[in-house]
């Protein structure tokens, strides 16, 4: 019995060290779950904060680089016929500007004294506009806008770059468009840049009879020189009395030239649906591209393949009234006018004829209209695009006109 109870005693006390020994491997047990779990929390949060920091970097690379536009709309004045025997017209009246998608990154440059006339958002698009002028590709007048114009010249870059075609200003495209030399430039009014200005006639009759057709104004001359809106020179020059500018004054403007002419054009492309003209090399590479004008009316739009006939600068202009009988003046006259030339003749600076007879590519007197109104028939340039095209073009190649 003895025997009994001391084996039942000492089977109890194993069963009491068995129970002991769960106790303490419970507590280690607990201990290593909540030394773990504190772990992890650590390692989560640590995890987050990571996490939390980049994505607010992010979210800032992407407000920086693709901030929201807002486009202003300025109306432009109308204007009368200005082209008869070459079948053109100028009426209509500014489009809208849309905003695009993906805005240019924010401009990096020093602040300057036209900074604090323009808003971030303006001056970025005019660095990115400056920008594709110096490279042949015309976004049309720079005025710090978004719109059509732009984008279309954004996407003839793409192209000539070999980078995705977007029509966006995405990084790659920012990357390549870099602007080295300042965006601004001063022009300083010359007593012949005030000696030249003219009073144009607002009649055909009186446009024949004067000697030159020249600028109106120091505005009108120097947006040209600066290839920028009247508008815009008026924004960041708010200090200049455009009625009174005497010599030696002032005048900022966008700093933009042509790019050197390395080669000739092989053809000539124009799309009708996108009023764009573009100059290749004979392997079809890009060498120059600018928004146009085109005709009105569909049966006025010459499709398919034309030819250079005549590259011609400072063109006089032959009135023929015959061509233009919804003009009251033209009605009653009975002779053609042989109009002189100048800036604000009515096919510009620059004339190339084409072998469709009355049909060119020519300037305009209203380069803020180009690509906004419509045509009777030929195919208009800014001013400063019209010449640089014609560096570029020779007799005899060919127009190709798409839809």
């Amino acid at each position: 019995m003895t025997r009994r109870r001391h084996q039942g005693g000492r089977r109890a006390s194993k069963s009491g060290r068995k129970r002991g020994g769960s106790s303490k491997n419970n507590a280690s047990l607990e201990w290593g779950v909540v030394y773990w779990g504190l772990a992890l929390m650590l390692a989560g949060f640590l995890g987050w904060l990571v996490w939390a920091g980049g994505e607010v970097q992010l979210q800032e690379e992407a407000r920086h680089d693709n901030p929201p536009l807002s486009i202003d709309v300025g109306s432009v004045s109308t204007a009368s016929v200005s082209n008869s025997q070459l079948q053109e017209a100028d009426s209509g009246s500014r489009k809208q500007a849309k905003p695009d998608e993906q805005a240019p990154t924010e401009d990096q440059s020093s602040e300057t004294e036209e900074g604090a006339l323009l808003s971030s958002k303006r001056k970025r698009i005019i660095r990115c506009q400056v920008a594709l002028a110096r490279e042949g590709i015309s976004p049309g007048p720079i005025d710090g806008y978004w719109g059509a114009h732009t984008k279309c010249a954004v996407e003839a870059f793409q192209f000539r770059e070999r980078l995705g075609v977007t029509a966006e200003l995405d990084r790659v495209t920012q990357k390549r468009l870099q602007v080295s030399d300042p965006v601004w430039r001063k022009y300083t009014v010359t007593r012949t840049d005030l000696g030249g200005l003219t009073s144009v006639s607002s009649t055909w009759v009186g446009k024949s009879k004067q000697e030159y057709l020249g600028y109106e104004s120091i505005l009108e001359l120097v947006a040209e020189k600066g290839r920028a809106t009247t508008g815009l020179v008026k924004t960041v020059n708010p200090d200049i009395e455009w009625d009174a500018v005497e010599p030696g004054a002032s005048i900022r403007i966008p700093n933009v030239e042509d790019p050197s002419v390395e080669a000739k054009a092989g053809f000539l492309r124009i799309k009708l649906g996108k009023k764009t003209l573009q100059a290749r090399s004979e392997s079809g590479r890009l060498l120059a591209h600018f928004p146009c004008s085109i005709g009105r009316r569909a049966q006025d739009r010459p499709v398919g393949k034309l030819q250079v006939e005549v590259v011609v600068e400072n063109p006089n202009y032959r009135f023929d009234p015959e061509v233009f009988p919804e003009s009251p003046e033209a009605r009653k006259l009975d002779r053609v006018l042989m109009i002189p030339p100048g800036p604000n003749n009515p096919v510009g600076t620059a004339w190339i004829g084409l072998d469709r007879p009355g049909y060119g590519i020519h300037g305009t007197p209203r380069p803020e209209n180009v690509g906004r109104t419509e045509s009777h028939g030929c195919f208009r340039l800014a001013n400063w695009n019209a010449e640089f095209l014609l560096r570029l073009v020779e007799p005899d190649i060919p127009v190709y006109v798409e839809p």
